[in-house]
């Protein structure tokens, strides 16, 4: 399902380069979890804002392969994918959960606002059956599903809470 071959990823600074992960190779098969162990700075977090093409300024991908292959489908190589192309499988294929979830989630717009706006952005869904669906994902991750917690901020909630929250707008492209 997703292959990584031999990336490696440079941070440029002027005419310095460096490299900020060398060589990573990895698989991940249809229904496995794969973690990834390293201490602070080893790049494990750029390794993955890579496979998502997400990388700071000043990054990049300099060498390597990263291979999506869709159930039934032929392998996309989505190191090489054009801008507008990459935009078709983040959210929709591929999400990220990101450790503090309050970076992540706009502070001033409530959290089921936000994730039904990741439903109707990756699905057909109009704003009623966004809601609904939301309610759904609500459901999925524990969290309640009604009109009082749709209509909450990320302040209001627990850490917890807000983790369950990224998780539902991970799910929102099925």
């Amino acid at each position: 399902m997703l292959t990584v071959e031999n990336l490696t990823i440079q941070l440029s600074s002027g005419r310095k380069c460096s490299n900020i992960v060398e060589g990573i190779s990895f698989t991940l098969e249809k229904g496995d979890s794969l973690g990834i162990v390293g201490e602070s700075g080893s790049g494990k977090t750029i390794t993955a804002l890579s496979l998502l093409r997400l990388l700071p300024h000043g990054m990049e991908i300099d060498s390597g392969d990263i291979f999506y292959t869709p159930v039934n489908g032929q392998a996309v190589n989505i190191a090489i994918l054009p801008p507008e192309d990459m935009r078709a499988y983040r959210g929709k294929i591929m999400a990220m959960i990101f450790q503090e979830p309050m970076s992540s989630l706009n502070p001033s717009m409530m959290c089921g606002e936000q994730v039904s706006e990741a439903v109707r952005l990756h699905t057909v869904a109009d704003r009623k059956e966004a809601v609904a669906r939301t309610m759904e994902l609500f459901e999925e991750v524990d969290l309640p599903s009604d009109r009082l917690f749709y209509s909450k901020y990320p302040h209001q909630l627990s850490g917890g809470q807000r983790q369950r929250v990224m998780i539902a707008m991970a799910l929102a492209g099925d």
